[in-house]
């Protein structure tokens, strides 16, 4: 069985954190003797092509020099074309060489599986009509927001949507936005693609930490909620003066963020790291005492929600969207609305203060993504698909 995925992030190199859930994917699927092929954006730091952990990793350079390509990566699409002239100017060529380097890479290809249903969806779409191959798309949050916004291009996405032969998504809330455009896809089914539970998992360290650790992963956008998290750090600061905020990676609205945490007089406990391989990630899960989630619209479907669970780890979310759909308030995570400072700082401090309440949240939290959530369930999942595919496309092909 011979993949083809397309998507606009994927990790650059071993350790990076971009589209890191898509590697997670096609990783473990290598491992269960599937041939995956992935085409994503080039970067001036990596190569053409190359093989990462046995998945064959093809990468489309859509600019000259190189080192001035803009839309991919380090912050993601959306903000890049909103902030940048340059990256609008060069969406088309980007586009186009996408569209060019799939077409090519699909050739040898059973299935075409496109992430996000905007430009990764519609392209599989195209590129699945003209090699007669079954197409599944993947939607999530940022390509459906912005199609909806443009009447033209939600027609076409639900186009694609609706003449895919599997549509995922990892969030009922995008098929709910879908349906108001249009879209009837019955074959559809939401798989959250999980976490590896033997990559993240707790710690068997007793390491004496003079700091309590209260840890945020992810890129630095209006939809993570990290201008929120600050308001509340003087707040958690008062009741447990001994605790370090960390704040991982970077984004548009970093420097913003830090000007802020200068303005509440909290840069004494909080550190900032940018971008950090994996292995420095892993390792900031294991010391973190509190994990934190605090978007205003949608927690259930970031990935580091799961790897703080699989990890072990007490988290404290907004309550939105779809969260209380895949965990339990008070059982194994603590929720608060989102704006409400004292009810959010209030979280975090009793979880400091109480080691108990953080061992329970931490257990029970591995407990439900071992059951429900790992990349294993995501595998088995996607594997039922493309197989049904296959053998459905087989018949077609041999009927008279």
């Amino acid at each position: 069985m011979k993949i083809c995925m397309l998507t606009t992030s994927f990790p650059r190199f071993k350790g990076d954190y971009a589209g890191n859930f898509i590697y997670e994917l096609a990783k473990n699927l290598v491992r269960r003797g599937v041939e995956v092929s992935v085409v994503a954006p080039h970067h001036h730091e990596t190569k053409g092509y190359e093989m990462m952990d046995g998945i064959k990793v093809h990468r489309f350079q859509y600019f000259y020099p190189k080192k001035f390509q803009r839309i991919a990566y380090d912050g993601g699409i959306p903000s890049k074309l909103k902030g940048s002239l340059v990256a609008k100017l060069q969406l088309p060529f980007f586009l186009i060489s996408f569209f060019i380097k799939s077409l090519d890479v699909a050739r040898s290809c059973d299935i075409i599986h496109g992430f996000w249903a905007i430009p990764g969806g519609v392209i599989s779409g195209i590129i699945s009509q003209l090699l007669n191959k079954p197409n599944v798309i993947t939607m999530y949050g940022s390509g459906m927001r912005i199609g909806a916004r443009y009447q033209l291009l939600s027609k076409i996405i639900i186009y694609f949507l609706n003449s895919a032969d599997y549509v995922t998504s990892d969030m009922e809330e995008m098929f709910n936005i879908a349906k108001e455009f249009g879209f009837d896809n019955k074959n559809s089914e939401i798989i959250i693609t999980g976490v590896d539970t033997d990559i993240f998992k707790p710690s068997n360290n007793s390491e004496n930490k003079e700091r309590k650790i209260v840890l945020m992963v992810g890129s630095f956008r209006k939809i993570k909620g990290h201008d929120f998290v600050v308001r509340c750090i003087p707040r958690v600061l008062k009741e447990c003066p001994n605790t370090q905020f960390i704040f991982t990676s970077d984004g548009p609205q970093l420097e913003d963020i830090k000007k802020r945490v200068e303005k509440l007089n909290v840069s004494e406990n909080v550190v900032f790291t940018g971008i950090i391989p994996r292995d420095e990630l892993i390792r900031l899960y294991k010391k973190a005492d509190v994990f934190l989630l605090a978007s205003p619209h949608q927690n259930a479907s970031d990935t580091s929600l799961y790897e703080a669970f699989s990890a072990g780890k007490a988290v404290v979310a907004t309550d939105v969207g779809e969260i209380r759909n895949v965990a339990a308030d008070g059982e194994n995570i603590l929720l608060a609305p989102y704006g409400d400072i004292e009810a959010y700082s209030n979280q975090i401090v009793r979880i400091l203060k109480d080691d108990h309440l953080k061992e329970k949240l931490g257990l029970n939290a591995r407990k439900l993504v071992l059951k429900k959530y790992s990349i294993d369930a995501a595998v088995n999942s996607y594997l039922t698909i493309y197989r049904k595919l296959l053998s459905k496309w087989h018949c077609k092909k041999n009927e008279p």
